[in-house]
């Protein structure tokens, strides 16, 4: 696997075919080193890739919260996905949730709204997609305040 990261906002991406020994982009195009030469990094247009972004642990405040959703600018076809990991038991649970299913050719807003049960003060997440393209603009947690049982 090689891993990589431009220069604009130091966005790290991994490669894991089995032959890549190296990257690098000249005038814009993704050329990979390999044991058999150097390659042209293409990708044919109805090709689907998988792709995901992990956001460290967060703390989401002093308090016990929950989050309640993700609030998402985006472009894709395809699938996306958000799972939630929590640690308030001591060990770290998922959760998955799916983006409701549609086409998006230009950016658009959308929320995935996260189930019961999810509760503590650190939270890690992961935006996982599965299609042709994929464009993340923006996305927001909204947290609500829970309280402690006695």
């Amino acid at each position: 696997m090689i891993e990589t990261c431009n220069t604009q906002n130091w966005a790290m991406s991994h490669y894991a075919d089995d032959d890549t020994e190296s990257l690098c982009a000249i005038g814009g195009v993704l050329l990979k080193a390999t044991k058999n030469g150097l390659f042209i990094q293409t990708a044919a247009n109805d090709e689907e890739i998988t792709a995901f972004v992990d956001y460290g642990r967060l703390d989401a405040s002093r308090r016990l919260t929950r989050p309640d959703s993700c609030l998402m600018e985006y472009a894709k076809s395809g699938s996306l996905n958000m799972t939630v990991t929590e640690t308030q038991s001591g060990k770290a649970e998922r959760y998955t949730y799916e983006m409701p299913q549609e086409i998006a050719d230009d950016l658009t807003n959308g929320r995935v709204k996260f189930g019961r049960g999810l509760r503590g003060r650190h939270f890690s997440y992961r935006v996982a997609f599965v299609g042709r393209y994929a464009h993340i603009e923006d996305a927001y947690i909204d947290f609500v305040t829970t309280g402690r049982r006695i």
